[in-house]
């Protein structure tokens, strides 16, 4: 995963395969920033891969991911050394980085009671954002909708 990273890398505390169901979990995905690696940028105390098998029936192999309590920081310093990289952060590696970990297209995004801290100048006053819930889904339940994205934010 590391290896398909630009300017960040990651350190994990364990993995988990279930070849039967074709789950892989990681647990303690903390990914770091090289420049200023304090804090992490996300702490992913548990991400879940699944083979989501009602596509599987129709031909589809796709994948679906979950991350549970995930937490986010920013930081100005850290947004600033972002900015002044020649290379963008749509060229940083993160897709190829989870293709490296998880062959099969991800179908379905999801986030549950997720966190975003956001500090400026003053780091007393943190912009703290909590039980975040988030669903990308490429192909909606119901046949109307098109794909898209939802978000929920409380407090």
């Amino acid at each position: 995963m590391n290896e398909k990273l630009v300017g960040y890398h990651t350190s994990l505390g364990h993995a988990h395969v279930q070849f039967l169901s074709g789950t892989l979990i990681l647990n303690g995905l903390v990914v770091t920033q090289d420049t200023h690696p304090t804090p992490p940028v996300a702490d992913l105390p548990k991400m879940e891969f699944n083979i989501q098998w009602r596509e599987a029936l129709t031909g589809h192999l796709v994948g679906q991911v979950l991350l549970t309590h995930p937490h986010v920081h920013i930081n100005l310093i850290q947004l600033r050394s972002e900015k002044a990289d020649p290379v963008p952060l749509s060229q940083k590696g993160w897709q190829d980085a989870i293709e490296a970990i998880y062959p099969f297209k991800i179908n379905l995004f999801r986030i549950q009671n997720g966190e975003v801290t956001y500090i400026d100048t003053d780091p007393q006053r943190p912009l703290h954002l909590t039980e975040i819930a988030l669903r990308a889904d490429k192909h909606p339940q119901h046949p109307l909708q098109g794909p898209g994205i939802s978000v929920a934010v409380s407090r």
